[in-house]
């Protein structure tokens, strides 16, 4: 078992919020070489600011894109508060750099327990 960091900016507390409270279970990330060895048994220590909490992870798929995720998962599993998929899906190019990094490495989906 490893531990991982997953820091969030604080205008992203309500995804935190989100997992914290267990309404959010799949939380993605580009699959950089930072993030592409996390599997199943492992921990994520989730932080934003001052605030921090531990989820185990369940499983992990992977993805080539967003359209092909959100073809495996619905995008209300993922973004538990976005209107319609387009908004989950332009809610990615918000990230700095993400449709580059998306391109580059694909996503991680990391189910927790």
């Amino acid at each position: 078992m490893k531990q991982w960091v997953l820091d969030f900016l604080p205008v992203n507390r309500t995804e935190f919020i989100a997992i914290q409270s267990g309404i959010k279970k799949i939380e993605v990330r580009a699959c950089a070489p930072k993030y592409a060895l996390i599997a199943a048994g492992d921990e994520i220590i989730f932080t934003v600011e001052d605030d921090i909490f531990v989820k185990k992870v369940a499983t992990v798929k992977r993805f080539v894109s967003l359209e092909a995720m959100f073809a495996g998962i619905s995008y209300q599993e993922i973004q538990p508060y976005a209107p319609s998929l387009p908004a989950a899906i332009e809610k990615y190019a918000t990230f700095p750099q993400y449709p580059e990094k998306i391109a580059r490495y694909g996503l991680i989906a990391i189910y927790l327990e």
